[in-house]
């Protein structure tokens, strides 16, 4: 019944071929006169072709079977000319004159005809199997069955009425065996031929039913009338009978079922009373997404409620609608996967109908869930239970009451005398969850100046999100943790603080180790590529095959979920057993100026594997900055990778304006009153700063020991024993055990000598150890209560600065002997004078000497790619004699080595012999941007400093000893324009101090590799009126400074040096995809595996 009231396009057809297939069964008894039984067949032929044209091309194919059925026959009635051909061609064109006009109007096409598209498209190219397939037997052995349902139709009265005529050699003219025949072998050859269709669908062979069930009820007939004349008729008899009450209690019961299998309507409108219920936050408009099961499973547009002027058209007639307000509901049946895995996509909704809410994207609520059908189970004596789920609850004395009240009288009469007690119950399970968006608080936009971006906010809420996330898994549970995500979670959460929120243990997920001691077990991965969800489905299907216990997964991917996260879950078998989270986690606070989305491959990805998901994560970080504080005023860049980055951020506003996000609708609409400008780097630019031993105390540091996420791991020789460890107990074995060190302005002296050169290093250590000798014996002269009570409360300070002395006093003096000796001198003489343009050939003697003393790989490199970099590549002689020389000393494998640098264009070949004659955009030879000329930017920019005052710096370049990192000065042409201008001694073009963007410096970036740009954007006139108005000019603005690629600490330390000049006009916010170095450029190009014995 359900099925017969939808408007497909079978049951529209079913109709029309019933009235057809009923003329043809006058036409094949001959109950008529021949005039008359032509006319009828004439009729049948008409409806059934001008049926398939119109509404389902399938019925051309039971025409067809009946026709030739009839031809092979040759009955006397049939003749082709005047009985087939004429009334077919009728139906034909009837079917044409119906369907093409008006189906062209409906589609906006013409001509179109739809089932002839729908013929080609699953039939002819095969499509109908997306859909799914089945066996080829499925219409036999499961469609037919459920479809006539009751077996005595298949079993008993069909072999009754084909077997019985044809013992009657007596029987009348023309024999009802011929008649029957003449019914099922049409319809039985149009069963097996769709047969060879791979989709099936019960709805195909409807128009069937009828004819078969007409040729059973002769059979049934027969059994009837003869059930006094024979013991077998009447046991017969009785079993038809049976069953057919059987049938209808059957019937009944499925409709009851039925009327649970549709749980997407139940969760439409309950969703429709839910939001009606809620008054004070009844919306004008009202999004909802319905997933594919809610779709398929009783959704139609019948219960969509309409827009607010069709609904004043209904007239007064009594409509509950009417009711309903004059919310807009826009209804979205969005099926692709990519865009269900966008998180701008699921913005847009208000509520979302879905089987598994882990797939909705966002922070949503569970208001209400629809439950459906799963399944029948055994009701237990003393147990409720029944097959019956309506509850009707209309009047008294209704015709549904009555039929309600008296099942359920049978049914308990039945358990009471029959069962003892034993019955079915239909199980419900919950099927819909109805979600309801958890909106952010609508935030008004602050017209007043702001203190512009706090890194401690960030934190803050990075931390939140976190614990979060873990206190939604109640009890204790177990951490599995991608590597390379401990450091970064380590800087705002740590393990005590886990420990309060329930986590027992933490495991590495490469490790491959987690246990079964807990039932909740939490994976916190990246989702990017596919080891991490591959590493994850293995190690769910090793628990669930271990253990004993029921685990719980969940599944938190940082900082967004993927689809090819989603499919490998899937396609291993998991995806069913894990609930998914987000843990949108992009720029992790590394100090109060310095924020990096910590992606250690991110450099690789860029640059070898070309793959630009840095640059769309780096525009998913920036956009929350956009939201709280504005849109950034001037956007500013250099690069390739920097202008596709600043093409995304304005694509993303574009989209969120479109989507109707509460965030940018408000405060993004207007340019920041906080933050002055964006200014981005594209690492790529200049590769030769990172190249560059640093030679500022942290990244000397991070070149002899490493540091990651503010931590550094050193020999307890060199730091000490950690604080509560007695010296004396450290034994001879322990001596190599390392010891992490917390480097982060947390540290009082480390914040102070972080970013001075080496060469002043000590002497601000020895200066800081008099003050603490000074301030320590202070006690002795202390002569009140109150002066003790201040030292003692000063003591632990005294004692952490102690600590803290000790441990950079060994630090420093370890980088200090590295400093000294013979073969830091040796590298450092050669970087210099490539940096400072000599003749790279002269420097080729000293590389091969360094080669044939067998340093590490990754330093003779560097070398090679500095002289690559900064002198427009390598002579191709001097190249492949080079690339010999390590093949011999390293390994052949290094060919590989060789490739990846290659691609990364950290190293190449020149075609000019001459590196001082390198082409360059100012004469017209070269495209402007092509590469990057060092030879010309040294003078026009002053990269090469000669007198530098390491004591007290006065410029960038003392983090080098006299180089200015390219990509800092670039940064100063923005904000240094008349310093820059005083160092390179030419004249100040009007009025291009007080310039924005790069003006002034255009020559100069003509030589700098990759696109250009300055972009504004502009927020609506009359707020940004306002603004002004209320704001002024006044306060200290926020510059932004993205680097894509990455940054190393002395570019850190550079751009600090040009935050402490700024002080009072500006501050400076570093971001950075992370912190790089030349050592770590050179690993990520290294090949690791060598090229073994068999």
């Amino acid at each position: 019944m359900y099925y017969a009231s939808r408007t497909l396009p079978n049951f529209f057809a079913f109709g029309f071929t019933t009235i057809a297939l009923g003329n043809l069964l006058l036409f094949y008894g001959s109950y008529t006169s021949p005039h008359y039984a032509n006319k009828l067949n004439r009729r049948a032929l008409f409806t059934l072709t001008a049926t398939g044209v119109v509404f389902r091309s399938e019925i051309v194919l039971l025409l067809g079977a009946i026709l030739l059925w009839d031809i092979y026959r040759t009955s006397r009635f049939l003749h082709l000319r005047r009985a087939i051909i004429p009334p077919g061609l009728l139906g034909f064109l009837t079917g044409l004159l119906l369907t093409v006009p008006l189906d062209s109007y409906f589609w906006l096409r013409f001509p179109i005809w739809p089932e002839f598209s729908a013929f080609i498209y699953n039939v002819l190219k095969g499509n109908s199997a997306n859909w799914g397939t089945s066996p080829a037997l499925f219409y036999f052995t499961s469609a037919l069955p459920r479809l006539l349902f009751n077996p005595m139709v298949y079993l008993i009265c069909l072999p009754v009425a084909l077997i019985v005529d044809y013992q009657r050699p007596d029987a009348p003219t023309p024999p009802e065996n011929l008649t029957i025949l003449r019914i099922l072998r049409p319809v039985l050859t149009f069963l097996a031929l769709y047969s060879f269709q791979p989709h099936k669908e019960w709805r195909f062979i409807i128009y069937i039913i009828p004819p078969i069930l007409a040729v059973a009820s002769a059979g049934a007939a027969r059994i009837w009338s003869n059930r006094a004349n024979s013991f077998i008729y009447r046991l017969l008899a009785l079993c038809l009978v049976g069953s057919t009450i059987a049938s209808f209690a059957a019937s009944f019961a499925m409709a009851s079922i039925s009327s649970v299998n549709y749980p997407g309507a139940d969760a439409l409108e309950l969703l429709h009373q839910l939001h009606y219920m809620q008054k004070r936050e009844q919306k004008e408009v009202a999004r909802v997404h319905m997933d594919i099961l809610t779709c398929m499973t009783g959704v139609t547009r019948f219960l969509q409620i309409p827009p607010p002027p069709m609904l004043s058209k209904l007239g007064e007639q009594n409509d509950d609608r009417k009711a309903w307000g004059p919310t807009l509901w826009i209804y979205d049946k969005s099926e692709d996967p990519d865009r269900l895995l966008h998180p701008a996509f699921w913005d847009d909704f208000d509520y979302a109908l879905a089987e598994r809410p882990e797939t909705v994207i966002g922070k949503w609520e569970i208001v209400g869930t629809a439950d459906g059908y799963t399944r029948i189970e055994v009701v237990r004596p003393g147990e409720e239970g029944s097959l019956l789920l309506w509850n009707f609850e209309a009047g008294e004395g209704t015709w549904s009451q009555q039929i309600t009240r008296l099942w359920r009288a049978v049914e308990s009469s039945c358990r009471r005398l029959v069962t003892r007690g034993w019955w079915l119950k239909i199980k419900l399970e919950p099927k819909i969850r109805v979600l309801k968006k958890q909106r952010q608080r609508e935030v008004i936009p602050d017209m007043a100046p702001h203190p512009g971006v706090d890194t401690d906010q960030i934190k803050e809420k990075a931390r939140k999100d976190l614990l979060d996330l873990l206190e939604g898994a109640r009890g204790k549970k177990n951490l599995v943790i991608e590597r390379s995500l401990a450091g970064p979670l380590g800087v705002f959460a740590k393990f005590s603080t886990l420990q309060d929120y329930g986590v027992d243990k933490v495991f590495f997920l490469e490790n491959n180790n987690v246990d079964a001691s807990q039932r909740n077990v939490i994976f916190l991965a990246r989702g990017e590529k596919a080891e991490a969800p591959i590493a994850i489905a293995e190690q769910i299907k090793r628990l669930q095959k271990n253990s004993a216990v029921e685990h719980e997964f969940s599944v938190v991917w940082v900082p967004r979920r993927t689809l090819v996260a989603n499919k490998i879950l899937e396609d291993e078998g998991v995806l069913g057993d894990v609930s998914i989270e987000e843990f949108s986690l992009y720029f992790v606070p590394l100090e109060h100026d310095v924020l990096s989305l910590a992606l250690e491959d991110s450099f690789s990805d860029l640059y070898l594997q070309k793959d630009p998901t840095c640059i769309f994560l780096a525009a998913q970080a920036l956009m929350p900055i956009q939201q709280k504080y504005g849109l950034f005023p001037r956007i500013i860049g250099k690069g390739d990778n920097a202008r596709r980055l600043m093409e995304l951020l304005f694509r993303m506003r574009t989209e969120a304006l479109a989507g109707d996000s509460i965030s940018m609708s408000k405060v993004g609409m207007l340019p920041s009153s906080s933050i002055e400008s964006l200014i981005i780097i594209d690492r790529e630019i200049d590769f030769a700063t990172c190249l560059l031993t640093p030679l500022t105390y942290e990244g000397l540091i991070d070149e002899q020991f490493g540091i990651r996420d503010n931590q550094a791991e050193i020999e307890s020789s060199i730091v000490g024993p950690a604080p509560g460890t007695q010296a004396s107990s450290t034994t001879p074995q322990q001596q190599g055990l390392k010891r992490k060190i917390q480097l982060d302005s947390s540290d009082k002296i480390y914040s102070q000598i972080r970013d001075t050169n080496i060469a002043v290093t000590g002497r601000i250590l020895n200066k800081v150890a008099r003050e603490l000798k000074s301030d320590y014996e202070s006690r002795h002269v202390a002569v009140t209560t109150s002066d003790l009570r201040e030292f003692v409360n000063k003591l632990p300070g005294y004692q952490a600065d102690q600590q803290s002395l000790k441990v950079h006093t060994g630090i420093a003096g370890e980088i200090i002997k590295v400093t000294q000796s013979d073969l830091f001198a040796r590298i450092l003489e050669v970087q210099q004078n490539l940096a400072e343009g000599n003749d790279p050939a002269s420097q080729h003697d000293a590389i091969e000497e360094l080669i044939s003393r067998n340093i590490p790989l990754a330093t003779i490199l560097r070398l090679l790619c500095l002289e690559s970099c900064v002198s427009g590549g390598i002579r191709q002689k001097d190249l492949d004699y080079f690339k010999r020389l390590i093949l011999h000393a390293y390994g052949y494998q290094h060919i590989l080595t060789f490739d990846a640098l290659e691609k990364m264009q950290l190293l190449h070949s020149r075609s000019s012999a001459n590196p001082f004659l390198l082409p360059t955009a100012i004469a017209g030879n070269a495209p402007a941007g092509a590469k990057t000329n060092y030879a010309y930017l040294r003078k026009a920019l002053r990269l090469i400093v000669e007198e530098v005052n390491e004591q007290d710096p006065n410029d960038i370049a003392y983090v080098y000893s006299g180089y200015a990192p390219l990509s800092v000065r670039l940064v100063q042409c923005v904000l240094q324009k008349q310093y820059l201008f005083s160092i390179i001694k030419t004249s100040n073009p009007a009025n291009t101090s007080a310039a924005h963007g790069w003006q002034g410096f255009d020559d100069a970036l003509k030589s700098v590799r990759g696109e250009t740009f300055n972009r504004v954007q502009k927020g609506e006139e009359h707020a940004v009126k306002a603004r002004h108005m209320l704001s002024g000019a006044g306060g200290v603005k926020t510059v932004v400074v993205m680097f894509l690629g990455g940054i190393s600490f002395t570019e850190i330390a550079a751009l600090r040096f040009v935050a402490k000049r700024e002080e009072g006009k500006r501050r400076l916010l570093i971001c950075t995809t992370d912190v790089l170095s030349g050592d770590r450029m050179m690993e990520l190009a290294i090949e690791k595996e060598s090229f073994g014995k068999e």
